[in-house]
């Protein structure tokens, strides 16, 4: 392991505290604990979606979401939404707080924080910690500071993204991409061939860290100017990305949902609990978008919650919603 190794009408603040942390699923061994392998997704409501200024598109997404949550939990499961700015304004502008609505439902509510590279090249880090805090105070107003506590994204450049996100009153990032790796060092990349040509062209979106059993683990971060685990740091990185979920079997730019990928990444799972260290806290993740959730591929949805069940029930899995996951590894250190 190298990183942790190496070193509808509701629209005001939520006052409601969403803090079931699942602490119960911990086995206790005396010591070490022994901590089940934590499965959550991401759900993103990107920043190019008119749920801001189009309410046909507002309210189609919103029911989407509300469907999966609901089928979700038929199958004691958890999704977590990543919001942006246009579907949080949204909520407010159409009169349907579907955030702490979801939210209050037991699921996962956070920010989605989708900084180009471009942009983050020609900014300072004032500007930068000042747009996310724009993101941040969105999503705050419609579930309450004190349940916001993640920023999916936010990387993509050379500034220091840890101190950003960390600045913005952020706890945890997680959905960290290749594009991550910019603000690094040569010699902190997975080799030589790690050019930022080679990122932004080639590797842009895969999972980082890198490798697959270093990403999985938690760890506190003081800087970006590696992955490894900083004792104390200002932010939590709680990564465990495994991609979309329909890139488990096959070509990852088929882009379609399939009871193979869903078959692969049960396998995946299985695998990646067999080899883990049991000892530390560790998350996986998969891109659940808003196309896995339309109509045409709700029967292969459902196929995917019925399966985690299992995974669930045999104790490979245990669902969790990303800020709970952060929150039980605060309260571990």
């Amino acid at each position: 392991m190298v990183g942790c190794g190496a070193s509808k009408d509701d629209t005001e603040t939520s006052t409601d505290t969403h803090t079931d942390t699942h602490t119960d699923t911990i086995v206790d061994t005396g010591e070490p604990e022994v901590y089940p392998l934590f499965f959550t997704t991401m759900t993103h409501m990107e920043g190019g979606h008119p749920d801001d200024v189009r309410e046909e598109s507002f309210l189609h997404h919103a029911d989407l979401l509300r469907h999966t949550a609901d089928l979700a939990s038929q199958y004691s499961a958890i999704i977590t939404v990543e919001s942006e700015i246009p579907f949080a304004t949204g909520c407010v502008t159409w009169g349907d707080n579907v955030l702490a609505e979801l939210l209050a439902a037991g699921h996962g509510v956070s920010t989605h924080c989708d900084i180009t590279e471009i942009y983050i090249e020609d900014t300072t880090h004032e500007a930068y910690v000042s747009e996310l805090v724009a993101k941040k105070e969105a999503v705050d107003l419609l579930i309450g500071a004190e349940n916001n506590l993640g920023c999916s994204g936010a990387g993509g450049g050379t500034l220091d993204w840890v101190n950003g996100v960390a600045d913005a009153g952020f706890g945890y990032i997680n959905g960290t991409v290749s594009m991550h790796y910019l603000s690094m060092d040569m010699e902190y990349r997975p080799d030589e061939t790690w050019t930022d040509q080679y990122i932004k062209t080639q590797v842009s979106h895969e999972s980082a860290p890198s490798d697959l059993y270093d990403r999985i683990y938690l760890r506190q971060l003081n800087d970006s100017l590696d992955f490894a685990h900083d004792e104390g740091g200002r932010l939590v990185l709680s990564a465990g990305g495994l991609g979309r979920v329909d890139s488990q079997y096959g070509p990852a730019s088929d882009n379609i949902f399939t009871v193979e990928d869903v078959d692969a990444l049960a396998q995946n799972l299985t695998d990646i609990n067999s080899n883990r260290d049991p000892s530390m806290v560790a998350k996986v993740e998969v891109h659940l978008s808003l196309e896995h959730l339309e109509l045409e591929n709700r029967s292969v949805l459902e196929y995917f919650f019925e399966k985690m069940e299992e995974l669930q029930e045999g104790g490979v899995i245990q669902w969790m919603s990303q800020s709970d996951v952060y929150k039980l590894y605060i309260e571990s250190l």
